[in-house]
């Protein structure tokens, strides 16, 4: 007997990207999930609060951000995965071998998993990741900024990038844990490419520890 009704949280926000999706696969049509996925993660806007309306909010309250629709319809430069890549995402983890394959998938590392995103659980000491930009617009030049998290040193290489139309090129990100961190705490920024009049814009979350270690070690050898 309602004629509306309020509701918020992912049971709203899920209907939503899938109907916004829609919008963008049928303007792309060739574009792979993946992409779809990286254009509107990467254009979102942040000015967003906690539950309280005046708490700023963080990546683990909004993700990477509020959609934008229209931006998202023009990204400039995407996050692309692929079949294989999820084949080595599922190896990387220990899950299987062949991985849906006729052949062994090649291992991918969860952290370089080509996600328009940068998280690390547990940070101690220097960390290295490879990500892969695809040009979807025109050609030009795109010049990284990064808001780097307090205590975490961030290292982009090269800090810029000169691309042709369609053309796909890799970068590498180094986060190190700096002296005076907060430890086993997570601390947030954001690395943004630069170009053509867009921000593509990437969320990140770090947890500085002071040790990593595994739990188990399995010495083998001889001698006393």
């Amino acid at each position: 007997g309602q004629l509306f009704q309020s509701i918020s949280g992912t049971s709203m926000s899920s209907p939503h990207m899938a109907g916004l999706a829609a919008l963008l696969i049928q303007k792309y049509p060739t574009w792979s999930p993946a992409a779809v996925k990286s254009a509107y993660m990467t254009s979102a806007r942040q000015n967003l609060t906690k539950e309280d309306a005046r708490t700023p909010a963080d990546p683990f309250d909004f993700g990477a951000g509020h959609a934008v629709p229209n931006g998202a319809a023009n990204p400039g430069l995407v996050y692309d995965l692929g079949f294989d890549d999820y084949r080595g995402f599922l190896r990387g983890q220990g899950l299987c071998t062949l991985c849906f394959g006729t052949t062994p998938a090649t291992t991918v590392t969860a952290p370089n998993l080509n996600l328009p995103s940068f998280g690390v659980g547990s940070l101690a000491g220097t960390l290295t990741v490879t990500r892969k930009l695809t040009n979807v617009g025109a050609a030009a030049t795109y010049r990284v900024a990064v808001n780097a998290p307090s205590g975490v040193a961030v290292e982009v290489n090269p800090s810029s990038l000169r691309f042709a139309a369609g053309e796909t090129k890799s970068y590498t990100v180094k986060f190190t844990t700096q002296t005076g961190a907060t430890f086993n705490q997570y601390t947030f920024g954001s690395l943004s490419w630069r170009g053509a009049g867009n921000t593509v814009r990437s969320p990140i979350a770090i947890r500085p520890v002071p040790l990593s270690a595994p739990r188990e070690l399995a010495p083998i050898g001889t001698g006393t």
